[in-house]
């Protein structure tokens, strides 16, 4: 039987084959109970119709993934599978012995968000949460949306969903099944209690669903005070990555409708930049210090790229963004330079 190297692309750490008529039905899948189920047609030998079922693990499906197209035969007296190219052999043993997963996707229901939300909110997680293991760093998926709390940048995002969109228990999403996801794929989603599932076509991906989240977060939306427009938000973004360059941490002060945007000073470090621009807004004074990698991840979340005004809205201890079905909060840090928020035409502090 002639095979093509390209179907054994995208195989996980145990991958059962099953070709027939023509055909090949592919279920990828890992100890963490993530998998994959793939349907493919055999382009490479459409008219054979011998039936074939082998496992075989990653590491040897990465090997045969590099050649083109090769000849493959079972030897069921060696239990081996043979694999031919020009002059190149290459023989691997069939795993049989590995027990072939069964989830229940029938049990699971459709709901109202596509994988589209869900791939953009995992985007903004911590990149690097070795410790989160199968989970996304925060990412939960609730009755009305999904929110994700990065602790390590005081980051909140909310995208507000259509309601009961999602489960009445709020659940934390599984960072394998989104990393399995190809990224021009659309997929619809279902749920069960036990499981998350994505469908696109002839392809199934599929994960265990996990509890545990900060209830605190779930309802979190805070209504700041204090706003500033600001029309050259290019620029606005620019001086952001610019000041965070010289310090992770940046000032923002406003006085007279000036925003003045600074590297925070260390006394280790002498550098300075500093930048200011012209803003609307209804604050006399304020500072605050915020992460600068934490307000690139705001633009990122909004999709923010310069082209529109960008609104904040601010207190004494967050800064807030706003699109149609989203937002980002971020928290401020504490620092003595602060300086409380205060509303013009009020002579008092903005509550």
């Amino acid at each position: 039987m002639k095979i093509k190297g390209s179907y054994f692309r995208r195989c996980m750490e145990s991958n059962l084959f099953q070709i027939a008529d023509g055909k090949i039905n592919i279920h990828s899948f890992a100890k963490d109970g993530t998998g994959m189920f793939r349907v493919l047609k055999n382009d490479a030998d459409p008219e054979d119709k011998e039936t074939v079922e082998f496992f075989i693990k990653k590491s040897d499906a990465d090997i045969i993934s590099a050649f083109d197209e090769l000849d493959m035969e079972i030897n069921e007296e060696t239990n081996s599978i043979v694999f031919r190219s020009d002059k190149t052999v290459i023989r691997f043993q069939n795993q049989t012995s590995i027990q072939e997963p069964k989830p229940n996707i029938a049990e699971t229901v459709l709901i109202k968000l596509g994988s589209e939300e869900f791939v953009k909110a995992s985007a903004l997680s911590e990149k690097d949460a070795k410790n989160m293991g199968n989970i996304t760093a925060g990412l939960v998926f609730c009755r009305n949306g999904l929110m994700l709390y990065d602790s390590s940048l005081s980051v909140y995002y909310r995208y507000c969903g259509p309601d009961n969109c999602g489960p009445e228990v709020p659940i934390r999403v599984p960072a394998a099944i989104l990393k399995l996801a190809e990224p021009k794929r659309e997929y619809s989603i279902r749920l069960s209690e036990k499981l998350m599932v994505f469908m696109s076509g002839s392809e199934i991906l599929y994960s265990g669903v996990y509890a545990g989240h900060n209830a605190k977060m779930i309802g979190y939306d805070p209504k700041p005070d204090g706003t500033m427009t600001i029309d050259d938000a290019a620029s606005f973004m620019e001086h952001i990555r610019m000041a965070g360059a010289f310090n992770s941490l940046v000032r923002l002060s406003i006085k007279n409708d000036l925003l003045t945007i600074e590297n925070y000073l260390d006394n280790d470090d002498p550098r300075l930049y500093s930048a200011e621009m012209a803003v609307n807004t209804n604050i006399e004074e304020y500072s605050i210090l915020i992460n600068a990698k934490g307000m690139n991840h705001m633009f990122s979340g909004l999709e923010a790229d310069g082209s529109k005004p960008l609104v904040l809205g601010v207190s004494d201890t967050l800064i807030r963004s706003d699109e149609i079905d989203r937002y980002m909060v971020m928290g401020a840090c504490s620092n003595p330079d602060n300086v409380k928020l205060k509303l013009k035409g009020t002579g008092e502090d903005g509550e």
